[in-house]
């Protein structure tokens, strides 16, 4: 178990009939998309995170590496909707620690938010003095502020993997795992009105230090119902839901989503809700469990699963585009104004595949399914290695508005790991 919690933390276009289009800086990488995260000191940047805002704000953010192995969070703006985006700057975890794990959210007053986990290494390599961090960005500005913590810094239990998002009603909410001394293992949702003051509520948790549970993702519906995804399990996983109709105080009894029996990967699930209930997306594996940070399962599939609201009914499909690739890894989902969704991720024919390529795929109605997937970036190196410098990291970045779908991944070709960015008007 305790393996499982630690091993956790890590450190050219192809066009289809679509508006698709990449933008990036200086340091373009022949044959590849052009990438923008050339912040300083960087040795390599893995993970990406993108939002968008209606005046024309979009922001980037991902993990910037530096030559001796601590981490910070890059981030670069748009005031273009994208075309273009500024010199990248960096965020720092409070007394030098190392910054992990980034995600960003835009609400409703054009302010960007990003969440992400600060921690030390002790003299075992093991993580310790653990915090969740989110830092703001006001309306109109490009530089996010000073970090306030998230996690109650009397609390010294180990924290992983926090999403951030923003709700209708312009607050913010953050999904992370909470290990407590005793191996209590729990999902805690964090909510706060002013990005300054937060309340934490227990999604689902195990004082018997049993049931592993991390990687919670959080969606909200329409009716303002919050909805949270994550991974449960040790040797083998299941996805759950659980459904909060309070603005995440109290939360109704988790649902299991994935099949009895599917091979579900340690991978992040995430999820799109509406008013009839919630959509998730999530991966199953023929590898074997990851116990160490060195490497991640490939997935040999990708469902998309139906939870009606109100009711354990479960509906599964999968989405995968066996044309584009036999594996894939990190979907990640998002939804539409229309009812849409959009599916981003990983593609390729095998470990250390340099045919590889980021792609999307786009459901105009999920009842009749997605459309041929696009590459967005390619080529790409589809790689399992955590510890290679081209390692993409654990998620991309999709988000939506107004018809558009803007897409933060990573392009590796190069033979180091960068962020690049690509905006697509969906059919």
């Amino acid at each position: 178990m305790v393996r499982m919690i630690l091993g956790h933390l890590r450190s050219v276009l192809a066009f289809a009939p679509l508006a698709l289009v990449a933008c990036g800086g200086a340091g373009e990488a022949p044959g590849t998309s052009p990438w923008i995260s050339q912040s300083p000191g960087w040795v390599r940047q893995p993970d990406a995170g993108v939002a968008a805002a209606t005046n024309g704000l979009v922001a980037l953010v991902w993990i910037d590496v530096a030559a001796t192995g601590s981490s910070s969070i890059g981030y670069a703006f748009s005031r273009d909707d994208g075309a273009t985006f500024a010199p990248p700057a960096v965020l720092a975890s409070p007394g030098g620690a190392i910054a992990s794990d980034p995600t960003v959210t835009v609400g409703a007053d054009q302010s960007f938010s990003v969440a992400w986990v600060g921690y030390r290494v002790d003299s075992l390599g093991d993580p310790s003095d653990m915090h969740v961090y989110v830092a703001r960005a006001m309306p109109g500005a490009t530089t996010f502020g000073a970090p306030v913590e998230v996690t109650d810094p009397a609390d010294p239990s180990i924290y992983d993997k926090p999403w951030i998002k923003a709700t209708s009603t312009g607050s913010l909410v953050v999904t992370y795992q909470r290990v407590t001394s005793a191996l209590e293992i729990g999902v805690v949702m964090a909510r706060s009105d002013d990005g300054e003051i937060w309340d934490r509520a227990l999604v689902a948790d195990d004082p018997g230090g049993t049931v592993f549970r991390n990687l919670a993702y959080a969606c909200q519906a329409p009716d303002g119902a919050l909805w949270v995804t994550y991974v449960t399990g040790e040797t083998s996983f299941d996805v759950r839901v659980a459904r909060s109709e309070d603005g995440g105080v109290t939360w109704a009894p988790e649902i299991v989503v994935s099949a009895p029996g599917d091979p579900v990967a340690f991978d992040d699930p995430s999820c799109v809700a509406d008013d009839g209930g919630v959509w998730v997306a999530y991966g199953l594996t023929g590898d074997a469990a990851p116990y160490s940070s060195g490497t991640v399962q490939k997935l040999d599939a990708m469902v998309l699963a139906r939870v009606t609201a109100g009711s354990a009914t479960v509906t599964r499909t999968e989405v995968q585009d066996r044309a584009a690739s036999p594996y894939f890894m990190h979907p990640q989902l998002a939804g539409e104004a229309s009812g849409a969704l959009d599916l981003a991720y990983y593609a390729g024919a095998s470990d250390d595949d340099s045919g590889g390529s980021f792609r999307w795929s786009h459901a105009a109605s999920p009842a009749t399914g997605f459309a041929p997937s696009v590459a967005v970036g390619a080529p790409s190196v589809f790689l399992e290695d955590r510890d290679d410098p081209r390692w993409v990291g654990d998620y991309p970045g999709i988000f939506t508005r107004a018809g558009e779908v803007y897409l933060g991944y990573v392009v590796n070709a190069s033979g180091d790991a960068h962020v690049a960015f690509s905006k697509a008007a969906a059919p």
